[in-house]
C-alpha cells in the first residue's frame, strides 16, 4: 500500500498543491453549496434531504450550513434562502485583445489628424 503523498517509482515526495493551498486559504463557501459546484441547486436539495435529521457529525457536504454538527429546520431555512444563487464570474479580455483594439484605434485617431 502506497504513502499518500510519495511516489514509490521515482521516491520523490508528491504534493498536491490545490490541498495545499485549501490548507492555507481555504476557497470561500456559499451557504447552501453543498457540493460546492459554484452554485445552490437541486443537487444541493437532494444532499442535503438525504442528510436531513442527522443529529451528530454532519458536514457541510451533508447540509451541515450552520456548524453545529446536525443538519436541522436551520440548514433548510439556509439552503431555501438562497436556492437559485450561481457563482458569476467576470469576463476579462486578454491582453492581446487589449493590445489589438489600442492599436486600432490609435490608427483611427492618426487616420483623422491627417
Amino acid at each position: 500500500m502506497e504513502t499518500p503523498g510519495y511516489d514509490y517509482l521515482s521516491g520523490f515526495g508528491m504534493v498536491d498543491a490545490f490541498a495545499a493551498l485549501q490548507a492555507i486559504a481555504p476557497l470561500p463557501r456559499h451557504i447552501g453549496d453543498t457540493d460546492e459546484d459554484g452554485d445552490v441547486d437541486i443537487f444541493d436539495y437532494i444532499n442535503l434531504t438525504a442528510n436531513y435529521n442527522t443529529s451528530s457529525g454532519a458536514t457541510w457536504a451533508m447540509g451541515d450550513f450552520d456548524l453545529d454538527g446536525d443538519v436541522d429546520i436551520f440548514d433548510f431555512q439556509a439552503l431555501t434562502s438562497e436556492y437559485g444563487w450561481t457563482e458569476e464570474f467576470l469576463a476579462v479580455p486578454e491582453p492581446t485583445t487589449l493590445f489589438l483594439l489600442g492599436s486600432a484605434a490609435a490608427g483611427i485617431l492618426l487616420k483623422r489628424r491627417r
